[in-house]
Formats: C-alpha cells, sequence, structure tokens
C-alpha cells in the first residue's frame, strides 16, 4: 500500500488506512527512527517537520554533537531557541562541564558517567513536563540527533537501552519521539534499533533529485512509495 505523508501528517488521496493508523498513533504515542546516509540539512528538515509549528507543543532537543547553528535548524520557526515550549539538552554541555556541579542528576550517577546523565536528563525533562502539563495526545515532541557519532563511542546495547527508555517515557506522555540515525538502515545498529519502533522513515538524496522519504508504520504493515521531502 502506498501513501503520501506531508510534513508529519497523515495521508491524503484516500489512503483511509494509513491515515487511520498514523493517527491512531499519534493519539496513543509512538516512536519514530529516521535512516539515510544523506546531507544534514536533510535531517534537519526532516525533524523540524515532525516537531511542527503547533504553537501548544512542547519540544525536547537531545543533540549528541550539533552546534547552536545546527540546533536551530531542526527547530521550526523564526529564533526557536528562544521559543517558550522548547528544550534543548546537549552532550556537549555535560561534558564540558563538571556533571556534579553542575545538574542536580541521581546520587547514584557518577560524575564522571556523562552519556548517563544526557539521558537522565532527558528522561527527567519528559516526566517533569508530563507531571506538570498533562500533555494531550501528540502535543510532546522529544527528538534525539544525532544518534551516529554514540556507534563508534558506545555499545550497541548501550544505545538500544537508551533508545528504548527516551522512547518509553515519551509514549507515557503519549508523544511523539523521533531519533535520527544518521547511518543507513543496513546498518547492524538500525536493526537493534527498530524492533522498539513504531514509525521508520527513510530518507534519500539521488544526484539530480530531490531529496524523497519513505514512511513505514511497523505494526500495521503499511508502506508508503518514495515521496519528495517538502
Amino acid at each position: 500500500m502506498s501513501a503520501s505523508p506531508e510534513s508529519d501528517d497523515p495521508t491524503r488521496g484516500g489512503q483511509r488506512r494509513f491515515r487511520e493508523s498514523l493517527l491512531e498513533l499519534k493519539r496513543e504515542g509512538c516512536r519514530i527512527l529516521i535512516t539515510g546516509e544523506v546531507d544534514a540539512s536533510i535531517r534537519a528538515r526532516r525533524s523540524r517537520q515532525l516537531f511542527g509549528e503547533a504553537t501548544n507543543r512542547h519540544r525536547i532537543l537531545a543533540s549528541t554533537t550539533l552546534g547552536e547553528d545546527d540546533i536551530a535548524e531542526h527547530l521550526p520557526g523564526e529564533h526557536p531557541l528562544s521559543r517558550s515550549g522548547t528544550e534543548v539538552i546537549r552532550l556537549d554541555d555535560i561534558r564540558s562541564v563538571s556533571v556534579a556541579e553542575t545538574y542536580s542528576t541521581p546520587s547514584h550517577l557518577e560524575a564522571s558517567n556523562e552519556f548517563a546523565a544526557f539521558q537522565w536528563r532527558i528522561i527527567d525533562a519528559i516526566a517533569r513536563h508530563r507531571v506538570d502539563h498533562a500533555p494531550a495526545p501528540a502535543e510532546l515532541r522529544v527528538g534525539v540527533a544525532t544518534l551516529a557519532p554514540l556507534v563508534d563511542e558506545y555499545s550497541a546495547e548501550t544505545i538500544r537501552e537508551f533508545v528504548h527508555l527516551v522512547g518509553k517515557e515519551t509514549v507515557e506522555s503519549r508523544g511523539m519521539a523521533h531519533f535520527a540515525l544518521g547511518l543507513d538502515a543496513r546498518r547492524p545498529i538500525a536493526s537493534r534499533l527498530l524492533p522498539l519502533m513504531d514509525i521508520h522513515v527513510q530518507l534519500r538524496q539521488r544526484e539530480g533529485e530531490p531529496p524523497e522519504h519513505r514512511w513505514t508504520l511497523l505494526n500495521h504493515n503499511i508502506h508508503t512509495e518514495w515521496l519528495p521531502l517538502r
């Protein structure tokens, strides 16, 4: 079955099954893996669309290695870093200072365990928003960019556990979490992460052609054709 997702919205053109299944995932909360070895600007565009322009959303962007300008490219609107309802958590910030001195982390985390502190900060931000705001379905949008730099530094099991916990916490809030892998779907790490996901979004960039994306709703056996990424 083919369909035509536009931004993060369901299909047009009568593909009712895809549309209804995607809306159900958005109501219940879902996890999205974005794969494809494409230019960083294309991944940023896809992430920006998943965060969405709606004013009633709370956005949490977790960055592994992005600079400030790159972070802004992942978020919608003008001056997104000063926009209310947007939180940015950077692994580089945690690495640049003493974790114990700067962040209120649980006592069982060692100051040198920067990745664990990064994970905890994301989960804590999601949980705090849920307690304080009781978010509506799809109000919370969480994005992690990008997982690829972690592959050479941490084990596949560590990355899988990180993705599992962040995704689980997001779904508890009926939110949408997207994880930009930054690698091809045929890489071993992708096969470890896809069983944790509800949606797989593939990106590709062919010479002389506009960038394209293809969606698969993993538990519904529905996928789109390759479509231009707008």
